[in-house]
């Protein structure tokens, strides 16, 4: 009896020891950051022996050419969903051929019977939209394509380009603007209906629509004696230069509460590429030569920005994590960055 106890009492202890060592090692394991892997795309152009430009998506720095250099080609625009990586462009082949890479893999939006590019990407569950612009005769028309299928936006009476795409739910927006006299007015389209931005009285570009949540941000620019970098929220429009130089908002998002933008500024002798956040500025380059940051992508606590700089002679495709440059050519031909998307996932 006695060793009956003894050997229950053992296992009694060995039991509770064996589920507090398991709880506390859960608790562990659940309080232990995860590791994430990130990736960093970028698409831009790089020039082949001073000819032709090369569409490009760089992967973590690592360039991909999506066309052979035989024609003029530049990819502006780069979303990645899930395993797939899409690219929005052109390549010149008699006429600018507005094209979509789906993991290097072109599909013509037109064809070339007319002059067209697309400008944007954004993916949407199964389904993908461009935005961008076709020629009708002598005049340009916003478009948006959905699974290659493309919508006017513009009626054609004035040229128009839609140079942005974003997907919320069932609702679709674009960015862009269109001439009226002598002037461009900044538009934002949700599901084919237009907002004017400005009211016509001096030129503005809208650049790029990023939603968050009830909230439609637009990055762009108006001009009066100068341009000036503005970011929209729900039409209502903030300077975030003061007008001085010329300067322009090329991108927007939103990450949390923060807003951010990246564009330029010309201070002194130069264009300096630039980053707000919540309206305040931090130079990414110094002001020796010109440069202009085209594109921003907020993942966790660090910021991504894509963009180019001139070197003396050519431009060269850069990269700013946090402030911190990465060249993504080696300034031998022009090259320019003009889009970054980031993804993270757990390792």
């Amino acid at each position: 009896m006695k060793n009956f106890k003894a050997n229950f009492f053992i296992k009694l202890v060995s039991v509770v020891f064996f589920t507090t060592s398991f709880i506390s090692c859960s608790k562990k394991n659940e309080n232990t950051p995860k590791e994430m892997q990130t990736n960093v795309y970028v698409a831009g152009h790089e020039t082949k022996a001073g000819l032709w430009t090369i569409a490009k998506v760089w992967k973590n720095g690592e360039p991909t050419n999506l066309t052979d250099g035989n024609h003029d080609a530049a990819a502006l625009s780069v979303y990645v969903s899930g395993n797939d990586v899409y690219v929005a462009g052109y390549e010149f082949i008699g006429k600018r051929i507005a094209k979509l890479w789906k993991n290097g893999v072109a599909t013509n939006l037109s064809d070339d019977s007319k002059n067209a590019t697309a400008l944007s990407v954004y993916v949407s569950g199964n389904d993908v939209y461009v935005a961008g612009y076709a020629s009708i005769g002598n005049i340009y028309v916003a478009k948006i394509w959905k699974n290659g299928v493309g919508t006017d936006l513009t009626d054609g009476t004035r040229n128009a380009y839609a140079l942005s795409i974003y997907v919320s739910g069932n609702d679709v927006y674009a960015a862009g603007y269109e001439a009226s006299g002598n002037v461009n007015v900044a538009k934002v389209w949700k599901n084919g209906i237009a907002t004017n931005l400005t009211d016509g009285s001096s030129t503005a570009i809208a650049q790029i629509v990023y939603v968050a949540g009830k909230d439609v941000f637009v990055s762009g620019y108006e001009t009066s004696s100068r341009s000036i970098a503005r970011v929209w929220k729900n039409g209502v429009a903030t300077n975030l230069s003061i007008g001085n130089q010329n300067s322009s908002a090329e991108s927007v998002y939103v990450a949390g509460n923060d807003v951010y933008a990246a564009g330029y500024e010309f201070l002194g002798n130069a264009f300096v590429a630039k980053v707000w956040k919540n309206n305040v500025a931090t130079n990414l380059t110094d002001g020796s030569r010109d440069a202009r940051a085209r594109s921003v992508y907020v993942a966790g606590d660090n910021i991504y920005v894509a963009g180019y700089e001139n070197n003396g002679n050519k431009t060269v495709a850069k990269m700013w994590k946090n402030g911190v440059v990465t060249n993504l050519t080696d300034g031998s031909q022009d090259a320019r960055a003009q889009s970054i998307f980031v993804t993270q996932t757990e390792k």
